[in-house]
C-alpha cells in the first residue's frame, strides 16, 4: 500500500487486544450458496474449530420475479422459494466437512443482504464476519454493489473478505502478512496480527509496498528502505513475546499484486489489512488496493476496523 509520509514518524507502540489475545467467539458467516461463500464457510468452521466460537449462517433469500408479471408475487409462490433456500442452506451443512458438529444457528429470511448482516451482527454481538467476494474490479465492483465491501463500510468488527483465488486452510492463523500503508488505522490491525500470531506460534511478516524506487541520484532506497522496516517494527505491540516469528519486508510494484505475491511466496493463511475509519467510496485508491488484493490472493483478507 502507498505510504503516507505525514504519519510514519508518528507510529506508536501498542498494547495487544487484550491480556487474553483474540477470541473469536461468535462468527457470523454471509452465504449466498456461490463459490465463494462456499470457501467462506470452509475457512469460517477451521476458525470456529480453533477458537471454539459459536457459528450463525446467514442468506438474505431473494423472491423470484415473474418477468411479464405486474401484479404482485403470490404468497405460496414466496413460500415455496424460502422453504428452497432453507432446504439448500440444511444441505450445505451436512455435506460440510466438520460442520455439524459445531451445530451452527441459520436465519434464512427476505431481507437486503446487508441489512440483514449488520442487525444479526449487532444483535448476535459478532466477534467477525466472514463473507465471500467476487473480487470484480475498480470501481464498476463499488456500483454495482458487494455485499463484503458494503459490510466492512457499515460494521464495526473484524470483517474476513474471501476472493474468488483463496484456498481454505485448516489453520488460518499460523502465517499471516500484514500489508501496511504506515497510518494510524492500521494499529488495531497490527494488535490483531500480532496477538493471533503469537497465540498460535505462528509467523508474522511486516510488508510495505512503495510505488518505485526514486531516480533521484541524491535518494538512497537502501536508507529508506531500512528506515520503513524500523517503522514497520514499530508497528508490533511491545509486549509481544517470543511465541511468534516476524519478518519485515519492503517492496516496489503495484501494491494490491505485490501483496498478494508476497503472501503467496511466505505460505500465509491470512492477509491482513488496516480499515480506516472513515473509508468511503470517494477513497478511490485504499478501496482499489483492498479490491486487488481480494481478487489477487490465495488467502483470506482480514479487515479490522481503526479505532
Amino acid at each position: 500500500m502507498g505510504i503516507d509520509h505525514s504519519s510514519v514518524s508518528g507510529i506508536e507502540r501498542m498494547e495487544q487486544v487484550t491480556d487474553n489475545g483474540v477470541r473469536f467467539q461468535r462468527v457470523l458467516v454471509a452465504i449466498d450458496f456461490s463459490e465463494q461463500s462456499a470457501q467462506a464457510l470452509k475457512l469460517a468452521v477451521s476458525i470456529a474449530q480453533e477458537f471454539r466460537a459459536e457459528l450463525h449462517l446467514v442468506h438474505a433469500a431473494t423472491p423470484f420475479v415473474y418477468e411479464t408479471a405486474s401484479e404482485g408475487i403470490p404468497i405460496e409462490v414466496l413460500h415455496a422459494n424460502l422453504e428452497a433456500a432453507k432446504v439448500q442452506m440444511a444441505r450445505w451443512i451436512s455435506e460440510e466437512a466438520g460442520l455439524s458438529a459445531l451445530a451452527p444457528k441459520t436465519t434464512v429470511v427476505y431481507a437486503g443482504a446487508v441489512d440483514l448482516i449488520e442487525q444479526l451482527a449487532k444483535e448476535q454481538r459478532a466477534d467477525l464476519i466472514v463473507a465471500g467476494s467476487h473480487g470484480a474490479r475498480g470501481l464498476e465492483r463499488l456500483a454495482l454493489g458487494s455485499v463484503a465491501e458494503a459490510v466492512l463500510r457499515r460494521v464495526a468488527c473484524p470483517v474476513l473478505i474471501v476472493g474468488p483465488h483463496c484456498k481454505a486452510v485448516d489453520h488460518p492463523f499460523r502465517t499471516m502478512v500484514l500489508a501496511s500503508s504506515m497510518t494510524s488505522s492500521e494499529r488495531r490491525a497490527a494488535q490483531y496480527a500480532a496477538a493471533l500470531t503469537e497465540q498460535f506460534h505462528g509467523t508474522l511478516t511486516l510488508l510495505h509496498v512503495l510505488a518505485a524506487k526514486s531516480s533521484d541520484p541524491q535518494v538512497q532506497p537502501e536508507l529508506i528502505a531500512a528506515h520503513l522496516e524500523r517503522e514497520l517494527e514499530r508497528l508490533l505491540p511491545s509486549n509481544v513475546g517470543h511465541a511468534c516469528a516476524t519478518k519485515v519486508r519492503v517492496e516496489y510494484g503495484v501494491a494490491g499484486k505485490v501483496i498478494a505475491s508476497v503472501a503467496r511466496e511466505e505460505g500465509a493463511g491470512l492477509v491482513v489489512v488496516g480499515m480506516r475509519e472513515r473509508a468511503t467510496l470517494a477513497d478511490h485508491a485504499w478501496w482499489s488496493t483492498l479490491s486487488e488484493i481480494v481478487r489477487e490472493a490465495e488467502c483470506g483478507v482480514l479487515s479490522i476496523r481503526g479505532r
